[in-house]
């Protein structure tokens, strides 16, 4: 009879974890004690967090998800101890490929829109792993310089969701041999979490010189103590809201470059690249001022001891290599940072489509249009490899627009294309008048912007946003109604076709 009892429970709890809707729930708030022991590799974290039931029925079961290298220790419900049973996940959400998952029973169901809190306890270790991409035949060298996060003895870099799953999430399972799964998955989550808020206290602890410490949200003042050969590094990191940012912390010992704009903590052996790139920066400014106003922050770059490491990007803070004398790549990546710490936006197609329009626009100004149009290139492809794989399920849909996008490749790639439209049909005065007017607090309405360029081009734009912004009808068939040509400078002709957009 005992064994026919476990035998049920074992069951009604497959037939539970199976059912549950793991992205009925969104996360409201994090408040989280992050402990770092570089020695052991070790990350230990307590806290609470506050979620709300977004589905329409009542929830009783949720799922929370860490990486598959940190384990449960304790869920509670204020002073009371929650049913919860944990089990292995498989999902490329996260480098190691799998998810430590618990199936939390609550005393009661939440009904839609209710919220409840949540103290949590999780530990273990975080080390290099690029398992997700070594078993769909990546090498692993080159896997390493992608998966690259680790806690180390002489660095730690660890991002979040996509690459490491070191604060709880609940999502679906992702697979990387699935076309964009994962990334779908990642931009579902940003785009549910975006009025989240999340407050870190990071902790570092160990032997030797203390690192300083990152992040990529707002940062308090790091707090040193040194006990003899002991030391403990502690610092405040807020996120309000989160926005489309994936949290991350990092630290090692580095040396220090500041100029106005810019921070540069590097390496000593790469001084020389530190002063190229914050030479780099300074000359960029007066271009973003021009275009986007005075950068309102300072931007922060961050060298990876992997010299063939993947750079990332996490707001104003840029974590990447400094091995190049690449004086035009250290520009176009300055131009990048400065431009999101001079125009910051709720909407991902406009923080991020100016930011990577500006890079162009600053490679023709350089070195000509058609520099400017190869750098861009390398888009075209990719955006219409998305879109040719959306078009069966879309009939006039607003689900990819850019206006509510959580596609990566429309948000960053295609915007920057729409960008370059616009600044074409309207001109550029027109353009950099709407944009100085531009107040991110005020963007409410989907048509804010739309109504700016407007009243600074005198041009009627609804049909460009209808057909670029609001929805996503797929790839346009275009033809020209006119064309005006006038003479340049070199006796050679330039023709500005006005085209007619119709969808497929």
């Amino acid at each position: 009879m005992k064994f026919l009892f476990a035998l049920c429970v074992l069951g009604a709890c497959v037939v539970s974890c199976s059912a549950i809707d793991r992205e009925a729930f969104t996360f409201t708030k994090y408040d989280l004690d992050v402990r770092i022991e570089p020695g052991q590799q070790r990350l230990a974290v307590r806290g609470r967090v506050t979620l709300r039931n977004d589905s329409t029925s009542p929830q009783r079961n949720i799922s929370l998800q860490i990486s598959s290298t940190l384990h449960w220790r304790s869920i509670h419900a204020g002073d009371t101890e929650v049913q919860y049973v944990t089990q292995p996940y498989t999902s490329d959400i996260d480098h190691t490929g799998e998810l430590s998952e618990a199936i939390v029973t609550l005393a009661q169901e939440v009904p839609p829109k209710g919220t409840f809190e949540l103290d949590i306890g999780y530990e273990g270790v975080i080390a290099l792993d690029a398992t997700r991409l070594t078993r769909i035949g990546v090498p692993k060298k080159v896997a390493e310089h992608s998966d690259w996060d680790v806690i180390g003895r002489t660095f730690t870099a660890v991002r979040g969701i996509g690459y490491v799953t070191w604060y709880p999430i609940t999502t679906e399972s992702a697979n990387l041999s699935e076309g964009n799964s994962v990334f779908e998955a990642v931009g579902r989550w940003k785009a549910r979490e975006a009025l989240a808020e999340m407050t870190l206290q990071l902790t570092d602890s160990g032997v030797g010189s203390p690192p300083a410490l990152f992040c990529d949200g707002d940062r308090g003042e790091p707090v040193q103590q040194q006990m003899g050969t002991p030391y403990q590094v502690t610092m405040k990191c807020t996120f309000r809201p989160l926005g489309m940012t994936v949290p991350l912390f990092t630290g090692a010992e580095y040396s220090v470059l500041s100029h106005d704009a810019i921070t540069i903590d590097y390496q000593e052996e790469h001084r020389a690249a530190a002063q190229n790139y914050g030479l780099a920066a300074e000359l960029a400014v007066p271009f973003v001022t021009e275009w986007f106003g005075v950068p309102r922050t300072g931007i922060s770059v961050v060298e990876l001891f992997d010299a063939e490491a993947a750079p990332y990007e996490g707001g104003t803070l840029l974590l990447t290599p400094l091995a190049s004398s690449d004086s035009r790549l250290y520009r176009l990546t300055a131009v990048h940072q400065l431009t999101h710490a001079a125009f910051p936006s709720p909407r991902p197609w406009i923080y991020e489509g100016l930011a990577h329009v500006a890079q162009a626009l600053d490679r023709e100004q350089q070195s000509g249009r058609q520099a400017a149009l190869d750098f861009m290139a390398p888009h075209r492809e990719s955006i219409a490899d998305v879109e040719r794989a959306l078009a069966t399920n879309r009939k006039g849909d607003t689900r990819d627009a850019l206006i509510n996008t959580s596609n990566e490749e429309f948000y960053r790639g295609k915007a920057m294309f729409v960008w370059w439209m616009l600044r074409d049909m309207i001109g550029e005065q027109p353009l950099k008048k709407a944009l100085a007017a531009y107040r991110p607090e005020q963007d409410q309405d989907p048509a804010y912007l739309q109504r700016l360029l407007e009243a600074r081009s005198g041009r009627d734009l609804q049909w460009f946003f209808d057909g670029w912004v609001y929805h996503d009808r797929g790839l346009p068939q275009l033809r020209v109604e006119s064309a005006y040509p006038r003479p340049t400078t070199n006796r050679g002709y330039m023709v500005t076709p006005e085209p007619k957009c119709r969808s497929r």
